[in-house]
């Protein structure tokens, strides 16, 4: 894909090496099934978020739906070794499938300004907004900026 306005990048989601308020959005789907310390996650993607930055996730209800990635993943990564391309993963990996209370705990660990959840048959959802700068903080932003240089 050639797309000019966004980036794609694999890291640990608790320890992003992203400069603060860098990234105007973050997309995540089930990754905190399969995440211990999961509010080191959400903090790093707080932490990294610009001013008025939105991220979403996505997370399966039920264990069998976050079963079916793994399966594919190891699936394909056994059929690729038979070309040389060989990916393996983890087979221990253990996936814990949140509760809709653990979920939503999860996605107020953050002072975001705005949550919005819902859910599906199969996936809770949740987007977050971070607050954005009122007037007077940008100008005193700006002003800090110069001050620094």
């Amino acid at each position: 894909m050639n797309l000019s306005n966004c980036a794609f990048q694999v890291a640990d989601a608790r320890t992003l090496f992203l400069a603060d308020e860098s990234v105007d959005a973050i997309i995540t789907s089930r990754l905190f099934m399969m995440l211990d310390r999961k509010e080191d996650a959400t903090g790093e993607i707080f932490r990294v978020l610009r001013p008025g930055g939105v991220f979403f996730l996505a997370e399966p209800l039920t264990p069998f739906r976050a079963q079916i990635p793994l399966a594919i993943m190891r699936s394909l990564g056994w059929l690729m070794s038979f070309f040389g391309e060989a990916k393996t993963y983890d087979n221990n990996v253990q996936v814990h499938v949140l509760t809709p209370r653990a979920f939503s705990d999860l996605v107020h660990s953050e002072p975001w300004e705005r949550v919005v959840q819902w859910q599906s048959n199969h996936y809770q959802y949740a987007v977050c907004s971070k607050r954005e700068l009122a007037a007077q903080e940008i100008r005193t932003e700006n002003y800090s900026k110069v001050g620094r240089k």
